[in-house]
């Protein structure tokens, strides 16, 4: 079972890219996680529909905020994301973060979950990451894939 954690403050924009790619990904993740950190413009209500949409996908609302701190507010959305999916899923084989501005190619999850099947001693993997020419949007491909 493959989980996706995603950290969002304010990023209703970059959402709705970011979801149209893992919707339409080879391998579609058991649960995607979206941790909303206490958004103040459309983000929560993007995350509901797409909840309402897909039974894949569920919000972690943090309610209130500490203070801006962008190394340990981030590391503190991301752990609540990680202590959900550790809680929730007896099952959970695979667990990923994927930022709302990476914009993985359509087999990433496929052949990331394939290599740590293949390869049983496998700990961590992640894709090559690439900005194109001409574009504000970040991409992660398989190693082994062509772009």
């Amino acid at each position: 079972m493959l989980a996706i954690i995603t950290p969002v403050k304010n990023e209703s924009r970059r959402l709705i890219h970011t979801a149209e790619q893992l919707i339409s990904q080879s391998f579609i993740p058991k649960r995607w996680l979206i941790v909303d950190d206490a958004s103040t413009d459309t983000t929560p209500n993007l995350i509901k529909k797409l909840e309402r949409d897909y039974e894949f996908i569920l919000r972690i609302c943090i309610s209130k905020r500490s203070g801006y701190d962008a190394v340990f507010g981030y590391r503190r959305v991301v752990r609540a994301g990680f202590d959900y999916a550790l809680g929730f899923c007896r099952k959970l084989k695979f667990l990923g973060v994927l930022d709302v501005d990476i914009r993985p190619e359509k087999n990433y999850y496929e052949e990331i979950v394939n290599a740590f099947e293949n390869v049983h001693r496998l700990g961590v993997a992640s894709g090559l990451f690439f900005i194109p020419k001409k574009s504000s949007s970040s991409y992660l491909v398989p190693k082994n894939g062509q772009n």
